[in-house]
């Protein structure tokens, strides 16, 4: 069991869960995510319509297809 607003024992480190969509679809994805300019883009938007107002979790109202795609372009090596 854990205490409210700790970790989830099923996230690995150096990740973390963003909730997606109308559904509030949990994902778990690499920290390394927040630093890309396409993913930044993504949380600027959200951040400007809903204001991350959802219990202290990190919601992305966004479909979620859009978001799998950003994660698959934000993922992929540069070249």
């Amino acid at each position: 069991m854990h205490e409210e607003g700790s970790i989830p024992e099923d996230v690995p480190k150096s990740h973390l869960v963003v909730y997606v969509g109308e559904n509030y679809k949990r994902f778990v994805i690499k920290l390394t995510l927040l630093k890309h300019p396409l993913f930044k883009a993504l949380l600027d938007q959200a951040r400007d319509e809903y204001d991350f107002t959802t219990d202290s979790k990190l919601w992305i109202a966004c479909d979620e297809s859009f978001f799998l795609n950003v994660v698959r372009c934000a993922s992929s090596p540069r070249d």
